[in-house]
């Protein structure tokens, strides 16, 4: 079985002696910088240093790669590569987050002959808060959306956090539960020994929190924090959700982990029986066509639709829907009265005004929902 193993990356490989205390002073000074942040001066020493190693590694045996790099220490202590596995290493979104992982990824892919990825999150640094949030919510939906496929592909799913920083390593520790199929560490000096931890049997209430909560989780993964009156949160478990105030409004969004939940459990939720979304009504011939859609990932993409619809006319009303780009929504001008708004390339959903928002009238292809809308 070919192993897809995913490394966060640190800067051990960076900061690796012997070298300079000027330049690693330097390091830790710019490790949040992103390229266009670092003046030419800083730039210009920076890429001299990683010269150096590059040359200096380009060379080096295994042994001398796993006391130099933790990454690497980790997948060679995991086993003789082969060809057929792929890694992934997650960089940092900087300019020192990017190059510890094009060092890394040439030893991977050149030393070990295996296909690597480098996978760097936009924000994704200890910059901010903020930063770092906005950078893990997208490497979940990257988990989301790609670790399912690769495991249907027969592929062992590893999570190697022998590397990388601890803030990232305690996130990727706890989403290793629900995606990976092993999590591997190394034990520090002397021993060295590698530690490796099966998938824990987790299981949460996924059925019933699909039952109750699947419009507001879906709402918030679209359109990020809503306001705490617009949304029912009182059950769910506060692990799950974060909450901020903004100009005296109290909002609601999903956390991190939250995200990672909903990711395992939106297509079941958003592929089965239609959803009641707030401010969206439906006429029974838009139920009817719904029911006639069969098609799992057509309904997914439906109710896609209706939760961005829904979140916009909660937060910015109908003229909101006629600005949204991905939407499209405009009124039929030879059907005064009725609008439509975009699915995907092919579908369309017809609507008209209601006293609360829209009534939906027909789903479908582009020309049965034009035809009569």
């Amino acid at each position: 079985m070919p192993n897809l193993i995913i490394s966060p990356v640190g800067t051990s490989v960076l900061t690796q002696r012997p070298s300079e205390d000027s330049v690693l002073s330097l390091l830790r000074q710019t490790a949040n910088k992103q390229e266009h942040e670092l003046s030419a001066d800083e730039k210009a020493e920076l890429e001299a240093h990683v010269r150096s190693i590059r040359a200096r590694m380009s060379e080096a045996d295994r042994q001398t790669w796993k006391l130099h790099s933790a990454e690497v220490n980790g997948i060679l202590s995991y086993g003789q590569p082969h060809p057929s596995d792929m890694h992934v290493l997650l960089a940092t979104d900087t300019w020192q987050g990017r190059s510890a992982a094009t060092i890394i990824g040439g030893f991977v892919k050149d030393a070990l002959g295996c296909p690597v990825d480098t996978l760097s999150p936009k924000r994704l640094s200890a910059r901010s808060r903020e930063d770092f949030h906005a950078g893990m919510v997208e490497f979940v939906k990257w988990c989301g959306d790609t670790l399912p496929g690769y495991r249907s592909s027969g592929y062992k799913v590893v999570f190697n956090l022998t590397g990388g920083f601890k803030s990232v390593q305690g996130y990727l520790n706890t989403l290793g539960m629900l995606y990976a199929d092993e999590i591997i560490y190394i034990f520090e000096p002397p021993s060295g020994e590698l530690i490796v931890i099966p998938r824990l049997p987790m299981k949460l209430d996924e059925e019933g929190l699909i039952g109750r909560h699947a419009v507001e989780f879906e709402m918030m993964n679209r359109a990020g924090p809503l306001p705490m009156r617009a949304v029912d949160t009182g059950d769910v478990p506060e692990s799950l959700i974060e909450t901020t105030s903004i100009d005296g409004t109290d909002y609601a969004g999903l956390s991190i982990w939250g995200t990672a939940v909903w990711q395992r459990l939106r297509k079941d939720a958003l592929g089965g029986n239609l959803l009641d979304w707030p401010r969206l009504q439906y006429a029974d011939s838009f139920r009817k066509d719904y029911d006639r859609l069969g098609d799992t990932n057509v309904k997914v993409a439906v109710q896609e639709a209706l939760a961005s619809a829904s979140s916009v006319l909660l937060q910015e009303g109908v003229n909101g829907l006629r600005a949204h780009r991905g939407l499209q929504y405009e009124d039929y001008q030879w059907h005064p009265g009725t609008a439509h708004f975009r699915v995907d390339d092919g579908r369309r959903i017809s609507c008209e005004l209601s006293a609360d928002g829209l009534l939906l009238r027909h789903v479908g292809v582009h020309d049965y929902v034009n035809d009569s809308p």
